[in-house]
């Protein structure tokens, strides 16, 4: 199981793509053309994926140790570990944002109230204290991240009790909440300030951590069934979305709910089977950056153009252009900050390991 636990990596990897693809396509500052315009839109799903993911990865090592009947690991050592791994990284690339969102009134876009917006970026906060333009546009999803860190300790120990009921509790209040945001005729529907709370997404969120009490027991039913479903939605979503609603902003809420489903099915596939497509490059090494890319993909907005003010945007240079100062960046990003915390976390986690280990040495000795 361990080494079919690769392919998270590279559905992370997926998934960072997807996301990608779609802010680069924004940036590009045009629509393309329209038979691609549903798949590049269909890239804004990929975040659902990286909720999934993330359900199921924090999820997962909970499962085994109820299945081998050993205790949960304390939640003080989960935030410490969940602390490290995403302040450090995220403290810089504000470093990096907040001087250019300052200098926002030179490119005429100047934010209200300047320091309830950093106060809030900061403590991951916007719903409740951003009040003008943000300082990093993709951040909102980290804010819902946070929100689900601090909720696990609950959510976890309701999926323990009872799984699927824990799930169609959460799918049925997404649902709800993304209904009530939806508005049919509002280009980028389904929106609002509701959506950057915890329960309109906690169905993503649901859907890996029931995939990771299957796979934590290595018996997942349906698995087959499951990699059908879970590919098809990835190739019909967008087409399906194309042929029922040609406005590429507008689009019904439940199209969106349905993805849900789609990321429970790729992670079963996914983990069961672990196809090379997901166990090799590039997937695997775009996961492994993904945190790095995520945080610094909003360069692309302005960068390209600072660099060469006279490059056409949508061009084939501008994408070959941008594409490569992305992946530089989120290289750069991941072994300047983030490989360096996650080898001191390893540094201090063995101490404690080996306090765990003492014991069993000496009665193993005796």
């Amino acid at each position: 199981m361990r080494e079919r636990l690769v392919a998270v990596d590279g559905l992370r990897g997926l998934a960072i793509l997807m996301v990608t693809l779609y802010h680069l396509w924004g940036a590009a500052g045009a629509p393309g053309p329209p038979c691609l315009r549903p798949w590049l839109l269909f890239g804004s799903a990929g975040v659902g994926l990286f909720f999934a993911l993330s359900g199921f990865c924090l999820y997962y090592p909970l499962a085994r140790a109820t299945l081998a009947g050993r205790p949960w690991p304390t939640w003080s050592n989960f935030a410490q570990r969940r602390a490290l791994r995403i302040l450090p990284a995220y403290w810089v690339a504000l470093l990096v944002f907040v001087p250019i969102w300052l200098a926002r009134p030179i490119i005429g876009e100047a934010p209200r109230e300047w320091w309830p917006d950093l106060l809030a970026t900061l403590t991951f906060t916007q719903p409740w204290l951003a009040t003008g333009a943000p300082i990093n546009g993709v951040l909102w999803s980290l804010c819902v991240e946070v929100q689900f860190y601090l909720a696990l300790p609950l959510l976890a120990w309701v999926c323990r009790r009872s799984p699927w009921g824990f799930l169609l509790g959460a799918v049925l209040l997404s649902n709800a909440v993304q209904f009530a945001c939806w508005h049919p005729n509002t280009p980028g529907s389904p929106h609002g300030p509701w959506l950057m709370f915890l329960p309109a997404r906690v169905s993503d969120f649901a859907f890996g951590m029931v995939a990771a009490h299957l796979l934590a027991g290595e018996r997942p039913r349906g698995v087959a069934w499951a990699a059908v479903f879970g590919i098809g939605w990835l190739a019909a979503g967008p087409g399906l979305r194309l042929v029922l609603y040609p406005n590429p902003g507008a689009y019904p809420w439940w199209l969106d709910v349905l993805s849900g489903p789609c990321w429970f099915c790729l992670l079963l596939a996914g983990v069961t089977y672990a196809p090379p497509v997901l166990r090799g490059q590039p997937l695997v090494g775009l996961g492994v950056i993904s945190y790095s890319l995520y945080l610094y993909q909003m360069l692309m907005f302005w960068l390209p153009g600072v660099l060469y003010p006279g490059l056409a945007k949508n061009s084939l240079p501008w994408w070959v252009l941008t594409a490569s100062l992305m992946l530089g960046i989120g290289v750069l990003g991941y072994n300047a900050i983030e490989r360096p915390v996650l080898a001191w976390r390893e540094r201090l986690r063995q101490p404690a390991l080996a306090r765990l280990s003492a014991p069993i040495a000496s009665q193993s000795a005796t």
